[in-house]
């Protein structure tokens, strides 16, 4: 009997001494739950020694107690609940107003005031086309012939810059005119459309006309 106490004495001695180390390595590592459980189970272990001390003890003094009392405690399953990190809320910072950009308008360039005279003449060269066909050279000169309109050569240019006509079209037309007056060898036709004395087309409209005759 001596024995076994002095056996559970060792035994709960070097178990104390573990338990100890790993109570403190769970200090440095600030992980309490494990530090708890480690010091419950080093207190137990205390215990035990101090038990097996004084079973020791009765045992030398009194040799002809038979009874032992012997307390086992159940191990004690410690679960270690890990505590979720609670993150700190993180503080929006309001964003900075951005002033509001209000787009800023170009003033709109005023028209320019066309003369009265320049407006006349684009509509006069506008009612010649209307009537029969004009080649470019053809419509200036009539517009500032003195035999024509006699409008200013500013007048005249502003009309054949404005107007809104297909020079090829006016060559072809006026190649029809010419066709259904009397026949034509191309040659004679080309002549004809490109004349100075004629209508003034440029050799590229007279073909255009003369390729798209039916």
């Amino acid at each position: 009997m001596d024995n076994l106490f002095l056996i559970l004495f060792l035994v709960s001695f070097v178990l104390t001494a573990v338990f100890g180390v790993r109570s403190i390595l769970a200090a440095v590592k600030k992980d309490k739950v494990k530090q708890k459980s480690q010091l419950k189970l080093t207190g137990i272990m205390v215990a035990v020694m101090i038990v097996s001390v004084v079973g020791f003890g009765m045992t030398v003094d009194a040799p002809e107690e038979a009874e032992e009392a012997v307390i086992d405690e159940p191990d004690k399953e410690v679960e270690v609940v890990d505590e979720p990190d609670k993150a700190e809320p993180v503080k929006e910072e309001p964003a900075e107003k951005k002033p509001v950009e209000v787009p800023v308008k170009a003033p709109a360039e005023k028209k320019k005031d066309v003369p009265r005279e320049h407006k006349n003449a684009l509509k006069a060269a506008e009612n010649y086309i209307m009537i029969m066909p004009f080649s470019e050279k053809g419509l200036y000169n009539q517009l500032t012939s003195n035999a024509g309109d006699g409008y200013p050569a500013d007048a005249a240019q502003y009309a054949i810059d404005n107007i809104k006509v297909d020079y090829n079209e006016q060559a072809l037309r006026s190649a029809k005119s010419y066709q259904e007056i009397m026949p034509m060898s191309d040659q004679e036709l080309m002549n004809q459309l490109t004349s100075s004395a004629g209508e003034q087309f440029t050799q590229e409209r007279a073909k255009y006309a003369i390729d798209n005759l039916d």
